[in-house]
């Protein structure tokens, strides 16, 4: 999975949300993760300066093509243990404009 060729893959940009229950005081951070493979591996989104009450973010994607992107957040407590949400439902990625393999007439 994932780009051929030389140089970097580009990203692009998507906003995303989330809501919190409960107390936002005790969250001292957040941290996104992107997952290319239905959550089987997953890596960090880069989020800046993250504070306990942010509930959105513009993200840089990976160029990928997959059927199986999933997003996960940790919510990084003061004093307990850690929460952790993802995606329910695998979305896709495409790069380029997929082909039935049947020439246009």
């Amino acid at each position: 999975m994932g780009r051929r060729g030389a140089g970097p893959a580009r990203r692009e940009q998507h906003n995303i949300r989330w809501s919190v229950s409960g107390l936002t005081s005790s969250i001292s951070s957040f941290k996104l993760f992107f997952s290319p493979d239905n959550g089987t591996t997953f890596e960090p989104i880069p989020l800046g300066d993250a504070t306990p009450t942010m509930t959105q973010r513009v993200i840089s994607i990976p160029e990928v093509d997959t059927f199986q992107a999933k997003i996960r957040i940790d919510a990084i407590p003061f004093n307990s243990p850690m929460r952790r949400s993802e995606s329910i439902n695998p979305f896709y990625i495409f790069t380029r404009t997929p082909t039935t393999g049947r020439p246009s007439r």
